[in-house]
């Protein structure tokens, strides 16, 4: 791997300052987030985080600790048109306060 190839698109981080936060003491992924702001941009790690666990079991081996990543789904499914059951007719509370689709008048 090249050290400067970016390794986190979202919030341009490298492979070399992955490297950095591990020399500095990182021995997790929480630990490179912290030092970097890797996995922490639009994708929250789902695109880079398997790449810099690779890295962190590349240069650590037997050192790395892996994290419990929190699975966050649904706590239950509900179809749609339950949720659009649920709305009540009339102005929509988000426009309170605006008049004439202009805010500030």
């Amino acid at each position: 791997m090249a050290e400067g190839r970016l390794v986190c698109r979202c919030r341009e981080v490298s492979e070399a300052e992955v490297l950095d936060a591990i020399r500095d003491g990182a021995r997790s992924l929480r630990g490179v987030k912290v030092r970097t702001r890797a996995m922490t941009g639009l994708c929250q790690g789902q695109t880079c985080g398997p790449v810099i666990e690779a890295i962190l079991r590349r240069e650590l081996g037997d050192r790395f600790r892996a994290d419990a990543r929190a699975e966050r789904g649904p706590v239950r499914v509900l179809p749609v048109r339950v949720l659009a059951g649920s709305l009540t007719p009339g102005p929509s509370p988000c426009r309170r306060g605006v008049s004439n689709g202009k805010a500030g008048r």
